[in-house]
């Protein structure tokens, strides 16, 4: 289909997925928790690039800065979803760095080993699975939800977004617009 995978596994599958539930979703308590990613960071200078998402128009692709703008995405549909929908419950959550087992079995020979070498350095400081998983186990059980809706959560604390774009509110409009447009073959 043409779409960079990084855009389309991170954030437009995310947000298809999410569209194609609402009807369910605006009649039960669901509650949306969006991954996401503290290296949105790396795309608040330049928010969202919306004359060239997939790097095919001259933007040069690097990895994290991809990762950052689909990671700026998720916060952004998070907050944006809230605001179109006030019904619903939903978070923008940063696990943390953790340590994910078999994440380098599809990566190219330098980033395997890339990846593999920072592991080792990083081992101190990254978290397991089930403690990456804190927070999205805790919002997605918690009878008392921290406030506001559609927060960006880490270490089960609301975080203070920081950049330019991400808390934009008309950005996030055009990032939604643009992401509807992109999965609107599969509405």
């Amino acid at each position: 289909d043409n779409y960079e995978l990084c855009m389309q596994a991170n954030h437009l599958g995310h947000f298809l997925f999410t569209l194609l539930l609402m009807p369910l979703l605006l009649k039960s308590n669901a509650r949306i928790l969006n991954l996401t990613s503290s290296t949105y960071k790396l795309a608040t200078h330049i928010g969202f690039d919306f004359d060239d998402p997939y790097c095919t128009k001259g933007r040069q692709y690097g990895l994290f800065q991809q990762y950052g703008m689909t990671k700026l995405c998720n916060i952004l549909f998070t907050k944006e979803l809230v605001r179109r929908n006030n019904k619903l419950v939903s978070y923008a959550i940063h696990p943390g760095v953790v340590r994910t087992e078999g994440i380098t079995g599809n990566m190219n020979f330098f980033l395997k080993y890339g990846s593999m070498a920072c592991g080792f350095f990083l081992m101190w400081v990254m978290k397991t699975s089930q403690q990456g998983a804190y927070s999205t186990v805790w919002l997605a059980s918690t009878e008392d939800l921290p406030e506001p809706n559609g927060s960006y959560v880490s270490h089960c604390v609301i975080e203070r977004t920081i950049g330019k774009y991400v808390n934009d509110a008309e950005h996030a409009k055009k990032v939604w617009s643009w992401s509807e447009e992109q999965v609107k073959k599969w509405m």
